[in-house]
């Protein structure tokens, strides 16, 4: 079944004008960091249908995804350094720039890069944007959360051992961001 929005069922040949190759010759590497397999993820549906999709179009799909999962298999050494890892994770922006190189696809979606993936894969994003000819590569990013502004991702402020809603109409105040983090 195809998705719908607002009771409207979405085809990709609804999203055709942002290929520059036909659906049949399209390859997307989708990125995401799984959330814990414990804790069912509306984001992990999403991209496991999104996959299922582009590849019953005819796309050609190459998964770029980690899973939270890995953690308890990882030795003591990688597991010391799992508190900078939502920050800068080396080997995840080397993995994608070896697959980037390798396989060069047409689009990159972007899902959840948090925690094993981490900002410091954009870098590597935008290096790989940068040497293609000019809009011959696509990166695009599914926000489904927060996290690109707050760090517990739910936009909360955690004062006086009590969660509180944050404002969303004030997000564009520096000041506001500041003060309730």
């Amino acid at each position: 079944p195809l998705p719908q929005v607002r009771g409207e069922r979405l085809h990709l040949w609804q999203f055709r004008h942002v290929a520059t190759v036909p659906f049949s010759a399209m390859k997307v590497l989708v990125a995401h960091n799984r959330y814990a397999s414990a804790q069912p993820s509306g984001e992990n549906m999403i991209v496991d249908l999104e996959i299922a999709q582009l590849r019953s179009a005819g796309v050609e799909v190459v998964p770029f995804l980690r899973s939270s999962d890995e953690i308890s298999t990882l030795p003591l050494g990688q597991k010391v350094t799992l508190p900078l890892s939502p920050l800068y994770a080396a080997r995840a922006q080397r993995e994608l720039r070896g697959l980037l190189r390798t396989e060069q696809p047409d689009v990159v979606h972007l899902h959840n890069w948090y925690h094993a993936l981490s900002p410091s894969i954009l870098d590597a994003l935008l290096d790989w944007k940068h040497s293609q000819p000019p809009g011959a590569a696509r990166v695009l990013m599914t926000a489904h959360d927060f996290h690109l502004i707050c760090p517990n991702s739910g936009l909360r402020h955690f004062a006086l051992g009590r969660g509180l809603n944050a404002e969303p109409e004030k997000l564009n105040r520096l000041g506001y961001l500041l003060a309730h983090r």
